[in-house]
């Protein structure tokens, strides 16, 4: 289960909406339901409540199509029973309201003193908890944070907060994850990257059942606030991974198990709703330009009428390169390490841009030639046998194909314990440049001249010899035209491990959003195996690195702009965020021609 708390226009309700979205984008016959626990405004006689009401659902209606909503301001335990289902992800909103009217339902008569009232709240609030603890549903539970207010001045207001308080400290026992609502922003306070609702639809319904199979005494909650929480981070720490490694992955006999099935993205009814939102704000048909695409496809991506974007994944994948020896770039192999511990301390470019944006950024050890200290933003990716990088490519493989294999799984694994509906590639390595020119090489038929840059700097005479040795390298693996066996043959292992992370990322309809050159080579080397994938990836940047342009016309993309750019680490990703968050408020939050009452062109 998951609780979710914030003030007043949080964003507490739309982040529920968007995770009961991303649970119906999982494995076949799932199914969702709304509670709702306001008592209508013909009820309570509040006419301003009531028009809240019906602008609440209405927009709901209009963002979750489909999904039922079924009222229970009182008796939200028994609603609970009824509705359980390990298929069915039941969403609460909210508890505040339904404590309300538990204590003081609006019903009691004027002349009637309240002394004689008998409050359901202990009934309920058993009931409650019980159907908490056994429901087979996993459950998501919206309410207000209201213990941070100024003290209330009444007896009755005093001893309703403390209610609430109490009541979201033994809620939050019962859940594997609580989120914090604050400005729109996302805080994970309890939970984490194992909790409930991770973006596999898979390991997902798995944490939930078991979350919710949990017993925990309700007069002995455990803490909303985990130890070491620091919610003025510069970069939401929480969404950082710890350092112990993964699991090897399991071997993949043949084809059929390299890939993960994917989700159809191209829906011509959703295609055609969306467009016509779109054409309906106030507004010039298609004056936001590419704007106005980038809308449609999040939509898309989503699977929803009203893209939501929220906790987004900059993952920075680095790893070193044997080939690196051959004098390939101009910077020493060491420069790996250095940037990774640069990356840690928040020096980095990424680190900057990552921190502006609210990015939670991560940095995944898939190869570094040093063995790091733990670190809360470090994830260890290592393969065996490849601890400190590839082998030199022009000797022979850069990876075995079981290594290859490996740091595929590893990137699936790493996404999958990822919350967020959206991952950032970033990548650092000394000599993957290189690697990334062969691949292009190899999947296009393109000249290794038209395919290889300048990486960090090297100067005309670098350049040549840089092309001479690949196109080496290129001779010496002649018969490597698989895309994995490319892979394995002339890649690096951050780029190995970020196919898996794309594909993972895909599967799961998360937006990916594309940095350059050797991000590109992921992205390109998982859409020769699905090409579908490819409307899932947002492409932030056009490099300046050689071969670059000419890519991603082979994939038949267009960047979002060209700032010549060729620093890599997903700084180019990171400035494209706010691009993608205009988008989708566009979308939500402008106005209609009809809303607004601006008159259409004249026909």
């Amino acid at each position: 289960h998951e609780l979710i708390l914030g003030g007043a226009r949080s964003g507490k309700s739309r982040t529920a909406e968007a995770r009961l979205a991303a649970w119906l984008t999982g494995a076949g016959g799932r199914s969702a339901v709304l509670v709702a626990t306001a008592l209508p405004g013909e009820v309570t006689g509040d006419a301003e409540m009531q028009q809240r009401i019906a602008q609440h659902r209405a927009g709901r209606a209009r963002r979750l199509p489909g999904v039922p909503t079924v009222e229970a301001p009182v008796h939200l335990g028994d609603a609970l029973r009824r509705l359980a289902d390990p298929a069915r992800l039941i969403v609460v909103d909210c508890l505040t309201l339904w404590l309300t009217q538990c204590l003081m339902p609006p019903q009691i008569p004027a002349d009637r003193p309240i002394e004689d009232y008998e409050s359901p709240w202990p009934r309920e609030r058993a009931e409650f908890f019980a159907a908490l603890r056994d429901s087979a549903s996993p459950i998501i539970l919206v309410s207000n944070e209201i213990g941070m207010g100024v003290m209330p001045l009444s007896p009755e207001s005093r001893a309703f907060v403390d209610a609430l308080g109490s009541l979201h400290q033994q809620v939050a026992g019962y859940c594997a994850r609580v989120t914090l609502m604050v400005a729109g922003r996302p805080l994970t306070v309890k939970g984490g990257m194992n909790a409930a609702f991770s973006s596999t639809a898979n390991e997902r319904e798995n944490e939930m059942s078991s979350s919710s199979s949990a017993r925990f005494g309700e007069e002995d909650p455990s803490p909303v606030v985990s130890a070491g929480t620091r919610m003025a981070a510069p970069v939401d720490e929480h969404a950082f991974a710890s350092s112990r490694p993964f699991p090897s992955a399991p071997p993949m006999s043949d084809s059929r198990d390299r890939l993960l099935p994917l989700p159809t993205v191209d829906d011509p009814s959703r295609r055609a709703r969306v467009q016509a939102a779109l054409d309906a704000k106030t507004k010039p048909v298609g004056a936001l330009g590419r704007l106005e695409s980038l809308a449609l496809q999040l939509a898309l991506i989503q699977g929803v009428d009203e893209p939501a974007l929220h906790e987004p994944q900059l993952v920075v994948f680095a790893a070193d390169h044997g080939i690196a020896a051959q004098q390939v770039s101009a910077y020493p192999g060491e420069v790996t390490r250095q940037m990774v511990l640069n990356f840690l301390v928040g020096g980095a470019a990424v680190s900057v841009l990552a921190g502006q944006h609210r990015l939670g950024l991560t940095v995944a050890d898939c190869g570094v030639a040093t063995d790091f200290v733990p670190h809360p933003a470090l994830q260890s990716l290592k393969v065996a046998g490849a601890g400190h990088g590839t082998a030199d490519s022009s000797q022979g493989p850069a990876m075995t194909a079981r290594q290859c294999r490996e740091a595929i799984g590893h990137g699936r694994q790493l996404v999958a314990r990822l919350p967020g509906n959206a991952l950032l590639l970033g990548e650092m390595g000394i000599g993957n440049t290189s690697a990334a020119a062969l691949l292009m090489a190899r999947l296009t038929g393109e000249p290794i001249a038209h395919c290889t840059g300048r990486g960090t700097g090297l100067d005309e005479a670098g350049l040549e010899h840089k092309r001479q040795v690949l196109a080496r390298v290129l001779d010496l693996h002649a018969g490597a035209t698989d895309p994995l066996d490319a892979l394995a043959a002339l890649g690096g292992l951050e780029i190995a491990t970020m196919v898996g992370a794309v594909q993972q990322a895909a599967a799961t309809r998360r937006v990916i959003v594309v940095d350059g050159f050797i991000t590109t080579a992921a992205v390109a080397v998982a859409a020769a195996l699905q090409p579908a994938i490819l409307a899932c990836c947002v492409f932030s940047h056009r490099s300046q690195e050689t071969g670059h342009g000419l890519w991603l016309q082979h994939l038949g993309v267009q960047a979002l702009f060209d700032l010549d750019l060729r620093l890599g680490e997903g700084s180019g990703a990171a400035m494209a965020w706010p691009l993608l968050e205009s988008a989708c408020r566009i979308l939500a939050e402008m106005a209609s021609f009809e809303s607004a009452g601006v008159s259409r062109r004249s026909s």
